[in-house]
């Protein structure tokens, strides 16, 4: 799973690097690539609101 920052709060090429790198994992067939935007967020301050939905995917 790829949580990613709000993409106006955070640097563009930051945020750009996320959904490529989702994108690679789903080209090279990975059955598990996802990828969450966390909005209202910057890359400092989604930690917090991130863990939940990690701990979710991994228990699935």
């Amino acid at each position: 799973m790829i949580i990613t920052e709000d993409r106006e709060l955070e640097m563009l090429e930051r945020y750009e690097e996320n959904p490529y790198f989702w994108r690679m994992l789903k080209v090279a067939g990975h059955p598990n690539a996802e990828i969450l935007e966390l909005s209202g967020f910057d890359h400092g301050g989604m930690a917090s609101l991130a863990f939940p939905h990690l701990l979710k995917f991994v228990k699935r």
